[in-house]
């Protein structure tokens, strides 16, 4: 009985093993990683503040279908991040700045009035960049010390 009493309970301690590989985890890994992106998600679901990531998953599908070639699949993810979340009063509308923004409907607007335009990677890149620093200073950190996160690493 004693040495039961003794032995570390593993919940315990995978808990601890949890917060420090949450604590040296990154954002780009988290993001690169399905699992891992979906409990960030769903973390930033539960604050209410979703659009950001769910914005920077778009970009990571729009970003490989751009790797593989695929120009029809990266114009509809294009379109689709446009509409979800760019365009203003959208339900997962993000802060961009407005000059950006107007760049990029004015794209969204040629696209859906012509047939094909190339995807304008430039300006994705700077969304990206604008939303990955808002989730980084700010979603991200509650999510490694949330609960979430130690079901998660």
């Amino acid at each position: 009985m004693d040495n039961l009493s003794e032995t570390p309970d593993p919940l315990r301690v995978n808990a601890k093993e949890a917060l420090r590989a949450a604590a040296k985890s990154q954002l780009e890994d988290v993001l690169e990683d399905c699992f891992s992106s979906d409990y960030l998600l769903r973390h930033s679901e539960s604050e209410f503040s979703s659009e950001n990531v769910s914005f920077l998953l778009v970009l990571r599908d729009l970003f490989a279908a751009k790797e593989m070639g695929g120009a029809a699949a990266e114009s509809r993810i294009a379109q689709r991040a446009c509409k979800e979340h760019v365009q203003p009063g959208s339900t997962l509308e993000v802060p961009l700045p407005p000059a950006l923004r107007d760049r990029i409907l004015a794209w969204y607007k040629q696209v859906r009035e012509e047939a094909e335009l190339p995807t304008p990677t430039p300006l994705w890149a700077e969304a990206h960049k604008i939303c990955f620093r808002n989730v980084k200073f700010d979603v991200y950190p509650r999510f490694k010390t949330a609960k979430t996160a130690e079901e998660c690493f």
